[in-house]
């Protein structure tokens, strides 16, 4: 499902890089909207629920480490989904 709160880029950003429950929050938003998205990219190929999360998992960790080279070209959301299906592509 998607994230039951909207966040502009610039407060995705924000509340990733905050402490306690706002960056927890973000986090699990963060991790359900490339849950959403590798669903979206990977279930049409057959790809099991069980590994959508794993690369959902892997991503999430990619993009928070990733978030300072976000240069905003895109939908935040849209950038952090290309990482998971990057991510995915490569262990496939």
């Amino acid at each position: 499902a998607q994230t039951s709160r909207r966040r502009t880029d610039e407060q995705w950003l924000s509340d990733l890089s905050a402490y306690g429950h706002r960056a927890a929050d973000a986090q699990s938003d963060l991790l359900d909207a490339l849950r959403h998205g590798l669903h979206r990219a990977l279930r049409p190929r057959g790809i099991d629920e069980a590994s959508i999360d794993d690369f959902a998992q892997e991503a999430a960790v990619r993009v928070l480490g990733a978030l300072s080279t976000y240069q905003g070209q895109s939908r935040f959301t849209t950038w952090a989904i290309a990482i998971a299906v990057r991510v995915a592509f490569t262990h496939m």
